[in-house]
């Protein structure tokens, strides 16, 4: 404070004027502040206008007082007395900075990669894809390293899709003795090295082409290389099957190709015959378009064909039951019809197999179908007892009968496969000592093993029929002959040189039940089964003849009235031969078998009640366990639920096309027909009844209720004892 005191100062400013209007200093005060100088300021002012000026400062202060009073809240209680409190003056914040109006950031540009980056990118991508699908590395490369691969000197420094035909003719041309190969893990064969590259790369583009539609892009030089590398692979091994001596490698391709086929039971994920999309674009169907391509006459096909096929007839005639070979190193029976099945899911090769000296029985009356066949006695064995064909030996057949087409044909070897007739499952020293729980585990196990190879019977028999037209008419010939010689099988005592098995029978029954599946469940069309086709021995092959030794009697009193009617035109040649060739071989396969396992069961029941009532012990009875075993083993193919069930619902299909049909018409058809029904029905019901639930079986009924009215008591068709049991 200046010397001058406090009031001497507030007068002097009071003098000068004091504050401007705005609460500024005055001008003057203003100017000595800048310079330091006394300036002066004007003349000075009067005492009225001083006065008038203090008044009109005096007046804005009590205004602006106001203003604020009324700005401020009110107190509820204010104080009486206000009390004045020093308080700190806190330091004033600095203003806020005023935030910069949002603009949209402009992103970055990215740098565009050089051609150089580019190209080195492309170039590492293509060495990735040759190690990942051809299992190769070329020389200098960044794969070069991996010890997982084949190290080749190949000109890497530009690698396209032209590339491949001599990256590949440089790996397949290695000695399997040769320093690149010795240094590696164990590598596969070629012809399985080629399917296996070709599913690598098929299974690749499809990512490829995924990735390209998502980005919306065009193709690329990745997807040229791998549709490239398919279409080499498949090149090569048609080459090596038809040039053997093309490869080191491929001197045993045909070998190497049924191994390939036979794993196809055993690991789908490997298999040949499966596509990325579809069984068109699997390996074995490129490789046998191939080798149609490359050899448009089709003989390299054929060849390859007949000797895979002879290989696995060689190793299917080493099997005798489903549950032989499941430990062989040649595989077991399932495994080898699977074999034949894949082979057959290519049309040509289908019918390749259906054109083999080994497909069809010798023609009837030539010198072959007359010449004897003496199996070759079994190591140990007894020559009274192989004549008799007891103990598992076949005796001495001929060459057209049923052991002929049960051993020496393909579809034959196929199916006589079943249950083990004496099965060690149900051993007969060991039987009555079993539970219950185990006897029907041990059952349900074998069903299982049994319907697995009922299943690649059926889609091997698919895969031929839908060869063609010529592939077709084999199969069906073969049924004819199939049912030709087995005439005897419906006796009471077959004679085993003459006649097939009855696994053969039962699975020819099956198969034949499975392709009667579609129309027989579809009732719309039953009007493609035409009737005529029993009447024409021209279509039916003898099947159905009325005259000879093997003569199938009819409905009618005679024959004649066969003549009356249309001739046959079906609409559909096919249905009509399916439907009645397994009508007929259900009179050889189920119906002898029930009619057996109902008196294997009479006989049981004799000899335990023989046995109790002599006071004898039915566990130590050898005759008795013999018998008891006998009924377990023939349970387990006799009664699978599926076969049953599909049986059952033919009988009533039959039985509507025989209710549907005129007299005149009903008169021509086989007295089997209506005979078979009813004991199939009627032996179910008695020892079965539970699988007889959910099936419908009206019209039957309806058929017996027709036959039996007088309407048709002229009508001969079988001896009415057989319709009195319903």
């Amino acid at each position: 404070m200046s010397g001058g005191g406090f009031l001497p100062d507030l007068a002097s400013w009071a003098l000068r004027g004091g504050a401007g209007a705005d609460g500024e200093e005055s001008d003057g005060a203003a100017a000595v502040a800048e310079t330091g100088e006394v300036v002066d300021a004007g003349p000075a002012l009067t005492a009225d206008e001083m006065r008038a000026q203090r008044l009109a400062r005096m007046e804005a202060l009590q205004k602006q007082q106001q203003e604020q009073q009324a700005a401020e809240p009110m107190d509820i209680d204010p104080p009486t007395k206000p009390v004045a409190v020093a308080t700190p003056v806190p330091a004033p914040k600095p203003a806020p900075t005023p935030k910069a109006e949002l603009t949209p950031k402009k992103k970055k540009a990215k740098a565009e990669p050089s051609p150089s980056d580019a190209a080195r990118k492309l170039q590492r991508k293509k060495e990735l894809l040759l190690k990942k699908i051809l299992n190769v590395s070329l020389a200098g490369t960044s794969t070069s390293s991996d010890s997982s691969c084949v190290i080749m000197d190949v000109d890497s420094s530009n690698i396209t899709s032209k590339s491949i035909a001599e990256i590949l003719a440089t790996r397949l041309a290695l000695s399997p003795t040769d320093a690149a190969l010795q240094t590696m893990p164990p590598q596969k064969p070629l012809i399985p090295y080629l399917a296996a590259s070709h599913r690598r790369a098929a299974e690749e583009l499809k990512t490829v082409r995924q990735q390209q539609q998502a980005s919306k892009t065009k193709e690329s030089e990745l997807a040229d290389m791998l549709q490239e590398i398919q279409n080499q692979v498949v090149s090569y091994a048609a080459s090596c099957l038809m040039v053997p001596e093309l490869f080191e490698l491929a001197v045993d391709s045909t070998q190497q190709l049924l191994k390939c086929l036979t794993t196809t039971a055993t690991d789908l994920s490997t298999s040949i015959t499966f596509g990325v999309a579809g069984s068109v674009t699997s390996f074995y169907n490129l490789l046998m378009e191939e080798l149609l391509q490359q050899d448009d006459t089709g003989a390299a096909l054929d060849t390859i064909v007949a000797e895979i096929t002879t290989q696995l007839v060689q190793k299917l005639a080493k099997c005798e039951s489903v549950l032989d070979g499941v430990d062989a190193a040649d595989g077991s029976a399932v495994v080898l019809v699977s074999a034949i099945t894949a082979l057959c899911t290519h049309k040509r090769a289908a019918e390749a197999v259906t054109k083999q000296p080994n497909f069809l029985l010798p023609a009837a009356g030539t010198v072959q179908a007359s010449q004897q066949v003496r199996p070759a006695m079994p190591p140990g064995g007894n020559i009274l007892t192989m004549l008799a064909g007891g103990a598992g030996h076949t005796p001495p057949y001929l060459k057209r009968s049923g052991p002929g087409i049960e051993k020496d044909t393909l579809l034959g070897l196929v199916l006589r496969i079943g249950v083990p007739k004496n099965n060690a499952s149900f051993s007969p020293t060991s039987i009555l000592r079993q539970s219950l729980s185990a006897v029907e585990q041990a059952t349900a196990q074998q069903r299982r093993q049994l319907k697995t190879h009922q299943n690649a019977c059926n889609q091997l028999i698919v895969n031929l029929i839908k060869a063609g037209k010529d592939a077709r008419a084999n199969v069906m010939k073969w049924f004819v002959d199939a049912l030709l010689v087995n005439v005897g099988a419906s006796a009471m005592r077959p004679d085993p040189s003459k006649v097939s098995s009855s696994n053969m029978l039962l699975n020819m029954s099956v198969v034949l039940l499975k392709l009667c599946e579609p129309f027989v469940e579809a009732e719309k069309k039953q009007h493609l089964i035409d009737p005529g086709f029993v009447s024409s021995a021209e279509h039916h092959g003898g099947v159905f003849e009325t005259v000879g030794d093997n003569a199938v009697a009819r409905l009618g009193e005679n024959d004649g009235d066969a003549s009356m009617l249309d001739p046959y035109d079906p609409n559909n040649g096919f249905i009509p031969q399916c439907f009645f060739f397994c009508a007929r071989s259900l009179h050889f396969g189920i119906v002898p078998l029930l009619s057996y396992h109902e008196n294997l069961l009479r006989h049981i029941s004799h000899a335990h009640w023989d046995i109790s009532n002599s006071g004898r012990d039915l566990q130590s009875d050898p005759q008795f366990s013999l018998l008891v075993s006998k009924q377990r083993s023939n349970e387990v193919a006799l009664y699978q639920d599926e076969m049953v069930t599909d049986t059952l619902r033919f009988c009533n299909r039959t039985a509507k096309v025989l209710f549907d049909m005129e007299e005149n018409v009903l008169r021509t058809m086989p007295e089997d027909f209506v005979s078979d029904v009813c004991d199939i029905i009627m032996a179910i019901a008695k020892l079965k009844p539970k699988m007889l639930r959910g099936i419908q079986l009206r019209y039957v009924f309806k058929l017996v209720v027709k036959l039996l009215s007088s309407k048709y008591a002229s009508v001969s068709f079988l001896s009415l004892s057989n319709l009195v049991g319903w």
